[in-house]
């Protein structure tokens, strides 16, 4: 019989946060309470623990520590980076272009901009997701400020040409965002190699706790953000106000289990992926999968159950929790942008599922949902 952590297929959505970042939360919510902005022996301690922490997310990132900037999520590392660098430039440069599969904290951000007098230009992608190079080549201008794109999509696991969107972006003097949330454990980021000036992460995706990001800063003098926040001096007053010392340790720790544990999780993700498109097969039912193995991670995987409507097969898939979309859309929001900038189906789009398999996914439960989605679709389409 499975636990009810193996039933759990929704790991783009959300991580299970690990018990050893719990117990180093624990610890110093419990022995140090302390400000780390204050000026005492035992602030200065919880300050060195911050300081830790940063370098462990800058190691996953082959970044300069002090160019680390805490958050309180993706979400908001996001807003900054975007809606603070716009506004710090606005009388120079007010052209953004971005692609059409951005996570909705990009999307949003941008449209607002758009109210604001910034003109955003949108790069199509293919049927696999990935950035038509040679259409964001006629997009950027000289009065182009930034581009920015997501490394790897939580909604269909596609990955970017990072370096050659960044060169791209480079020539004309703009910056290179990237949004990693999703990045961090699945694929290898080098904001020195890959030409990143801004990255976005969270800790949530990768075993952390939700709450809690962080925004990379290239140690650039012409990358200057407008706060977005008014208050204390804290981070070069970027982004004031007291750090929450339990969730950036928590955090830093994430990070530092995921750089230890890379090769042993990338051994079992591919094992878990090749097991679950093996699975997906063998079914006696039309499945097609959106995105070609080259280009995905292996842990989140999007494809289309022909002639069965998804929100039924969820139903039918209970209890394995899996999702059809990204949890950061609402109702009023409209659904699926990004499946359909890939496939240009309402029928296909109406017809997928996403699967998001983690650390704690056994090959028992992929089998387990393999024999439950064969008995959904036996009985929806009969």
């Amino acid at each position: 019989m499975l636990s009810d952590i193996e039933y759990y297929f929704d790991y783009a959505a959300s991580t299970p946060v690990d018990p050893e970042v719990i117990r180093v939360m624990t610890q110093s919510l419990e022995e140090h309470p302390y400000n780390p902005h204050a000026h005492y022996h035992q602030s200065t301690m919880v300050s060195q623990q911050i300081d830790l922490a940063r370098e462990r997310v800058s190691e996953c990132i082959h970044a300069d520590p002090d160019s680390i900037i805490w958050t309180s999520g993706a979400t908001e590392s996001i807003n900054l980076a975007l809606y603070g660098t716009a506004k710090f430039y606005q009388g120079f440069k007010k052209h953004i272009i971005t692609s059409t599969i951005e996570h909705s904290a990009t999307k949003q951000v941008l449209k607002q901009l758009a109210k604001e007098g910034f003109e955003i230009s949108y790069v199509s992608v293919d049927h696999n997701g990935r950035i038509n190079l040679d259409q964001l080549r006629t997009l950027v201008r000289r009065d182009t400020l930034l581009v920015s794109v997501i490394a790897v999509h939580n909604e269909i696991g596609v990955t970017q040409a990072l370096s050659e969107i960044a060169e791209i972006a480079h020539a004309v003097g703009a910056f290179f965002h990237v949004d990693a949330a999703q990045a961090i454990g699945k694929i290898d980021i080098n904001v020195e190699q890959q030409g990143i000036d801004l990255l976005s992460l969270s800790a949530h995706k990768c075993y952390g706790p939700k709450g809690v990001g962080a925004l990379y800063r290239k140690k650039n003098p012409l990358i200057m953000l407008r706060p977005l926040l008014f208050g204390g001096e804290q981070q070069q007053r970027i982004r004031p106000g007291t750090l929450p010392t339990h969730q950036i340790v928590g955090m830093g720790k994430a990070y530092q289990l995921t750089q230890l544990n890379q090769k042993s999780n990338h051994a079992k993700s591919a094992s878990n992926a090749k097991a679950l498109i093996q699975g997906l097969k063998q079914l006696p039912h039309t499945i097609t999968i959106h995105v070609d193995a080259k280009y995905r991670v292996n842990d989140i995987l999007s494809f289309q159950c022909h002639d069965v409507d998804r929100s039924a097969l969820i139903e039918f898939l209970k209890p394995f929790q899996i999702s059809t979309h990204s949890s950061c859309i609402n109702q009023q929001q409209p659904r699926d942008h990004v499946l359909y900038a890939c496939l240009s189906s309402l029928q296909a789009v109406n017809e997928s599922i996403r699967i998001g398999m983690g650390r704690y996914t056994s090959r028992d439960a992929i089998n387990g949902f393999v024999a439950q989605l064969n008995r959904a679709l036996s009985q929806l389409t009969n």
